[in-house]
Parts: structure tokens; sequence; C-alpha cells
């Protein structure tokens, strides 16, 4: 990972076991953007996910069952993302609990003004 880190710019996520200790987490911050934490380790908690935020990581658990207790529980921690074996139940608990925003009335008559100024590119192009 620390070489990867010189190689490019892509955020890079580090599968790990919690960081133990604040130090832990700022050392991995020097070459990661985040972490990638096992549900099932015994030190995975709210406090490793504090731990983890405070040295400005993000934290992705894995990998969730079909428990929704599970999956309520990581979400309950503040992780910033999971891994799901089930899908359906993966989205269902991120859709309820983080609803998309209602776009405002200006954002659809902002969208309708660029795909009337693309269609008037193209048609200047065929010209």
């Amino acid at each position: 990972m620390q070489y990867l880190n010189t190689q490019t710019d892509l955020p890079l996520v580090f599968l790990t076991s919690c960081p133990a200790t604040a130090a832990a987490a700022e050392a991995i911050a020097a070459y990661a953007d985040g972490v990638g934490i096992s549900r099932s380790a015994g030190a995975s908690n709210k406090a490793c996910v504090d731990r983890a935020h405070d040295a400005g990581l993000l934290v992705h658990v894995y990998t969730l069952t079909d428990n929704l207790g599970q999956h309520e529980t990581v979400h309950d921690w503040g992780v910033d993302g999971v891994f799901g074996n089930h899908p359906d139940i993966t989205k269902a608990v991120r859709d309820a609990r983080y609803p998309l925003p209602v776009p405002e009335p200006a954002t659809a008559a902002l969208f309708g003004a660029g795909l009337l100024g693309l269609a008037a590119l193209r048609r200047r192009k065929a010209a």
C-alpha cells in the first residue's frame, strides 16, 4: 500500500483489522485514504470507526449478511460504506437511512437548458 500510494492518485482503502490506537490510525492515514474492516472482527466497533475518522480515514465494513441487525449496527457506528452479500438488504437500509434529497425546481430547469445546449452543439456540428 505504501508503494502503491506513491504510484497513483486514486483513493486507496487498506483492508486491515481495526486500528487499535490513534497512532496506528494516523500511520495508515499516511498512505491510505480509508480502511476496510471486517464486521466480525472483535475490535470492530464505534470506537474503532471514531479513531479512523479522527485520523482522516474513511471506513468501509465488510461483509454484511442478510441479518438486518448487522446493517443497522454498522450504520450506527457511522461508517462511510459497507459491502454486503445481499445487495437488496444493503440498499434498503441505506435508502431508509439516507433518502435522496428531492431535487430543487431549478435543478430540472438547469438540466433542461444543458440538454438544449448539447442539442444545439450537435446540430451545429452536423451542419
